[in-house]
C-alpha cells in the first residue's frame, strides 16, 4: 500500500525521469531475451548439423583421384564444397559427404569403390586416434577405442559393440538419420577401412569372420575379396571378431604415450559433446586469426557479441576462449606432424609461434613428448593386406 503510493508520487514528480528508467529496463529485459533466444538458436540449429573433418575429406578426395575420378566434375555440382577451404580446415555436412559419395559412384560406377577406397586408409585422417590405435594394450582395446572416438572424425553414425556366447564381438555401425540416404559404398569404405587397418589394430589374418554390408552391394563380387563370409541385409552393418587372441598385450607398444593420447581425445570428445555452430564459428575466427595470433576482442567484434556475453556463453559450455585456442592449436600441430610434408619450424610458424623453442615447450607440456618424439611414434606402418 505504501509502496504503491510512493510509486504514484514519484510518477507525478519525476514523470520523465521515470519513463526513461522504464524504458531502459524494458530495453535491458529485451536485450536478454534477444541473447537467450539466439544461444537457443546456436543449439536447436546444431542438432540439425553433422559434421565430418576436414582431413578425412582430403583423404577420401585424394581416394577418389587415385581411381581416376574427376574431383573437378565431382565438386561442381555441389557448390557448398569449396577445395581451398577444406584444405584450411573447414569441416562439411554429412549430407554433402553422402551426395559426394553417391556422385562418386555415379561418375565411376565400380561395384567395387568402396572396397577400393578403404582398402587404402590413409593415417593422416585418424588424426589424434592414430597413436591411440597404435599404442592401444590390446587389439580388443583398439577396436573399442575405434567405437568410442570416431565420432572425433565424423559425425556420420555410431558405432556400438556387442559379445555373443559363441565366442565372437560384433562391431556394429549405425548410419545416422540424415535427409540424405547414406551411400553402400560409405558403408563399406568404413567396414573395409576397418579390415585393413589389421596392422594397426593388432587384428590377426583370421580374427574377422563375418561383415554384414549393405543388400545393394555386388555380395557375390565382395565375397571373392574378403576372407570371411559375405552377408547383405538392409541394415545394422557390422564386423565379427573371434575372441581368442583379442586380449593377448601386443609388444612394443608404449603404455606412457597411449595414456597420454587417450586423455587427450578423452578431452577432444568432451568438448565435441558439449559443443554447438556457436562455438564452430568462434573456432573459425580463431583459424582465420592466425591460430596463436588470435585474440578474443577481434573475435567478438566478428561475431557481434559482447565480450563478456561471450565469456559467459563459453563458461556455461564448460570452457573458455583460451582453451578453445589450445585445443585447436594441438590438433593441428598433431595433424601437420602426421602429414610429415613441413618441417618444426614451419609449423611453429604456421601455428602462430615467433619461435621454435616456445612450440616445443608447449608440444611437450600438452603431450608429454618433443613434435619430433610424437612424428616417431606415428611410423607403424597400416597392413595392406586383408585378414
Amino acid at each position: 500500500m505504501i509502496g504503491g503510493l510512493f510509486i504514484s508520487f514519484y510518477i507525478k514528480l519525476y514523470p520523465h525521469r521515470f519513463l526513461l528508467q522504464l524504458f531502459n529496463l524494458f530495453a535491458i529485459l529485451i536485450k536478454k531475451v534477444i541473447i537467450n533466444f539466439k544461444l537457443g538458436l546456436q543449439k536447436i540449429y546444431t542438432m540439425k548439423h553433422q559434421f565430418i573433418a576436414n582431413v578425412w575429406i582430403n583423404g577420401l578426395l585424394n581416394g577418389f583421384a587415385n581411381l581416376g575420378i574427376d574431383i573437378h566434375a565431382l565438386t561442381e555440382s555441389l557448390p557448398e564444397i569449396d577445395i581451398e577451404k577444406i584444405q584450411q580446415g573447414q569441416r562439411i555436412d554429412i549430407s554433402i559427404l553422402r551426395q559426394i559419395w553417391h556422385k562418386a559412384f555415379e561418375l565411376c560406377n565400380d561395384p567395387l569403390l568402396g572396397f577400393k577406397i578403404g582398402r587404402h586408409l590413409d593415417l593422416k585422417g585418424l588424426g589424434a586416434l592414430a597413436p591411440l590405435l597404435m599404442h592401444s594394450p590390446t587389439a580388443r582395446v583398439s577396436i573399442e577405442n575405434v567405437a568410442n572416438f570416431h565420432t572425433l572424425i565424423s559425425d556420420s553414425g555410431q558405432s556400438q559393440l556387442s559379445y555373443e556366447d559363441n565366442g565372437v564381438m560384433g562391431f556394429h555401425y549405425i548410419p545416422a538419420a540424415n535427409p540424405i540416404k547414406e551411400s553402400p559404398h560409405q558403408v563399406l569404405a568404413l567396414l573395409t577401412s576397418m579390415i585393413y587397418m589389421g596392422k594397426l589394430m593388432h587384428l590377426q589374418q583370421n580374427t574377422v569372420t563375418e561383415i554384414h554390408l549393405p543388400e545393394e552391394l555386388d555380395l557375390a563380387l565382395l565375397d571373392k575379396r574378403f576372407r570371411a563370409k559375405v552377408v547383405g541385409v538392409k541394415d545394422n552393418y557390422s564386423l565379427w571378431f573371434k575372441f581368442n587372441n583379442l586380449d593377448e598385450l601386443i609388444p612394443g607398444t608404449d603404455s606412457h604415450f597411449y595414456h597420454m593420447t587417450k586423455n587427450y581425445v578423452d578431452e577432444l570428445l568432451r568438448l565435441k559433446k558439449s559443443s554447438n555452430d556457436l562455438v564452430a564459428s568462434i573456432k573459425s575466427f580463431i583459424i582465420d586469426g592466425g591460430y596463436l595470433r588470435a585474440n578474443v576482442n577481434t573475435v567478438t567484434e566478428q561475431l557481434g557479441m559482447n565480450k563478456r556475453t561471450l565469456q559467459r556463453f563459453l563458461s556455461e559450455e564448460k570452457t573458455s576462449f583460451r582453451i578453445l585456442k589450445e585445443e585447436i592449436i594441438k590438433e593441428k600441430s598433431l595433424s601437420l606432424i602426421a602429414k610429415g610434408e613441413i618441417s618444426i619450424g614451419e609449423i611453429a610458424n604456421q601455428l602462430g609461434y615467433s619461435e621454435v623453442s616456445a612450440f616445443h615447450r608447449a608440444f611437450k607440456t600438452w603431450f608429454g613428448v618433443t613434435p619430433k618424439h610424437f612424428g616417431a611414434n606415428l611410423s607403424i606402418p597400416v597392413s595392406t593386406r586383408c585378414p
